[in-house]
């Protein structure tokens, strides 16, 4: 299948390569303005890539809306295609996802807090890292995704070490006092679920806790 997927990625146009690449990088369901901004073509020349690449069953559209979105056909072709990067180029097409998304969602970027976080840390943008790393766990404990949390505070604690020490030392101390939030959080939310009726005990995972409490 992958032989099959690999040759017929190899038939795709020189000019719609980018588009696609683009695409592979975000991997969910995205906007033709999202790939515009990140493929560096205008919008139209963006239209009519996906269009070419809707016929020749590599993209589908998702959802007809006012700002359609697309996906993949089949993930199979995304993972392929993701697959042959050479890892400067991931680094360098999950930059440019990053800023994508900051400049077309600079209203709402809590929105997309997740996505940010993980695209700015395969791009090795080490300053916006720490930052959207922090801001995702918060939202990741709030919603009770404490495994998740812990990602993100590993990632953003790790970005820290990428930095100049003056960076460093001001968004490190921002990162812990953000963590320490985190961490009262968490043991807010763990209380008050073994509290409740009808519910079993159990705390916040152990490395949880011991994560945060380093911090």
């Amino acid at each position: 299948m992958e032989s099959v997927i690999s040759a017929r990625l190899d038939r795709v146009a020189d000019d719609l390569r980018p588009l696609l690449t683009a695409a592979a990088v975000l991997a969910s369901d995205f906007s033709a303005d999202l790939l515009a901004e990140m493929a560096e073509s205008p919008p139209e020349v963006v239209a009519h890539g996906i269009q070419q690449l809707i016929d020749a069953d590599m993209l589908a559209l998702r959802q007809s809306t006012a700002q359609p979105e697309h996906g993949f056909r089949h993930v199979t072709i995304r993972d392929v295609l993701y697959g042959s990067l050479l890892r400067e180029a991931r680094v360098d097409w999950h930059a440019r996802a990053t800023r994508a998304l900051e400049a077309n969602y600079a209203d709402r970027l809590q929105e997309h807090m997740d996505a940010l976080a993980d695209h700015s840390y395969a791009g090795e943008l080490w300053a916006e890292t720490s930052r959207y790393q922090l801001a995702a766990s918060v939202r990741a404990v709030a919603g009770s995704a404490n495994r998740h949390a812990i990602v993100c505070i590993e990632r953003g604690l790790a970005a820290l070490g990428h930095l100049d020490s003056g960076s460093a030392a001001k968004l490190g101390i921002d990162m812990r006092l953000a963590a320490r939030a985190v961490r009262c959080l968490c043991e807010h939310l763990c209380c008050s679920r073994q509290r409740a009726p009808g519910r079993a005990r159990g705390g916040c995972p152990a490395r949880l806790s011991s994560n945060l409490a380093a911090v």
